[in-house]
């Protein structure tokens, strides 16, 4: 299902932008980056302080020979100290470089994964170069902070009310 369709420029170079849910992982040579929609047992969400960012999920690129469910879940683990149980794929962002030079990091077209997670413990984040704080905040606090829930305002509200289905959680 079409969540959202834009164009963006980064760096002088245009990009076609288009966000479905779906819980089907594209071919794992095309997926670029692995982000995780965290929620704890009692149905908040989690969130970490990214240094240039502002809060938001954790997530980032996939190292040669990770898989994206690896990746995602050592992303939450450095970036906001989160051990992540129960995972699948919710959503995917499927990048298409429109005009500008190609970066031979990101393969065409590129696709940025997203998991709906369950987490399962989150220890003291200690404040590295990328983010200095991690919480699991109630779902309406998250939406006020500025971050990823507000400028993701439709992924957000899909991921939770898939948490609420998939582990009855009392997201509130």
């Amino acid at each position: 299902m079409l969540l959202q369709e834009r164009e963006l420029v980064v760096d002088g170079r245009r990009f076609h932008l288009t966000v479905c849910l779906t819980s089907d992982l594209p071919s794992t040579d095309h997926v670029s980056t692995a982000h995780c929609l965290g929620f704890g047992v009692d149905g908040r969400f989690l969130l970490a302080r990214h240094v240039g960012r502002g809060w938001t999920i954790p997530g980032g690129h996939i190292e040669p020979g990770e898989s994206p469910d690896t990746a995602m879940r050592r992303e939450a683990m450095e970036e906001a100290a989160a051990t992540i149980g129960d995972a699948v794929v919710v959503a995917t962002e499927r990048v298409d470089l429109i005009e500008g030079a190609a970066n031979p990091r990101y393969p065409q077209p590129s696709y940025q994964v997203f998991f709906l997670a369950l987490v399962e413990r989150l220890d003291v984040l200690v404040p590295n170069e990328e983010c200095t704080e991690s919480r699991l905040f109630p779902v309406s606090e998250a939406l006020r902070l500025p971050g990823w829930p507000k400028l993701n305002g439709d992924l957000f509200d899909a991921g939770v009310e898939m948490a609420r289905r998939r582990w009855s959680l009392p997201v509130t």
